[in-house]
């Protein structure tokens, strides 16, 4: 009977550890998304801060304070060294590169192998593994490597719609995916981390990724693609989007808008 309890009691213990780690990890995982986003938001302060040189208000976080290194969450200074390392890291690789930089401290001290892995699996949109290597998914070189792919998107959605006759063609869209080419070459050729490099990632992203999702959408009144009509919001705005503008953000707007708020959250 001892043995029965025993057991009984044995298997309840288990399955409400199971039930409690579940609950853990989602609230780990949910922490963390409030951290991306509170961090996100800080490197844009920073980034428009510096971009204006104006100081924070009394109300305002110290925004430099907030940023510096030791203030990261491990998935982002996963992302950072990453970035740096297009070929790719071990777990052990990358976890020494995290410490010997300080870029994050947990509650146990610097991050374990086992801490990677499970970071890496929590945020697989960010992070990509290949024979044991592990790899930043929004890196400048992966980016440009996809941009073929926004090439072929193009090139069929332009067939299904055509061009609007006042806009770009199917030749000048795709001159558009070479120019942010050479943009992220641009960017990819200065040092990791320093002003020159956010303001080439941000001109990328700005100057080159963006109008090609604006000007992937379809104009309504004569349903073809290549014409920006407007500002979203704006009064008698005539477009909706296509699998071009999605693939547009998809691949290369959004992913290069992140990787230089990371960069602004890097510069002293």
């Amino acid at each position: 009977m001892e043995d029965v309890m025993s057991d009984s009691l044995r298997h309840l213990r288990e399955k409400q550890r199971d039930e409690v780690q579940a609950g853990l990890n989602e609230a780990e995982r949910e922490l963390a998304e409030l951290d991306e986003r509170r961090h996100e938001l800080l490197g844009l302060i920073a980034a428009a801060r510096s971009w204006l040189g104006t100081e924070p208000t009394q109300s305002e976080p110290d925004v430099d304070n907030e940023l510096k290194p030791s203030r990261h969450t491990l998935h982002e200074a996963m992302e950072i060294v990453l970035r740096e390392h297009p070929e790719g890291l071990r777990a052990p690789d990358l976890a020494r590169e995290i410490a010997s930089r300080g870029l994050y401290e947990g509650r146990e001290g610097r991050a374990s192998t086992q801490q990677i892995h499970a970071r890496a699996n929590n945020y697989s949109k960010l992070f990509g593994k290949e024979e044991g290597l592990f790899f930043a998914k929004r890196s400048l070189e992966r980016i440009r490597e996809q941009l073929d792919e926004l090439g072929d998107v193009a090139r069929d959605e332009y067939g299904r719609h055509g061009a609007n006759p006042v806009g770009w063609s199917l030749d000048e869209y795709l001159q558009g995916v070479d120019r942010l080419a050479e943009a992220i070459e641009a960017a990819e050729a200065l040092p990791h981390g320093t002003r020159a490099r956010w303001e080439a990632e941000k001109n990328a992203r700005n100057g080159y990724a963006q109008p090609l999702y604006f000007r992937g959408r379809r104009r309504l009144s004569t349903g073809g693609l290549g014409f920006f009509p407007g500002k979203r919001g704006e009064k008698g705005v005539d477009w909706e989007p296509t699998d071009l503008s999605r693939a547009a953000d998809r691949i290369a707007a959004d992913p290069l808008r992140q990787i230089y708020v990371t960069t602004a959250s890097l510069l002293s």
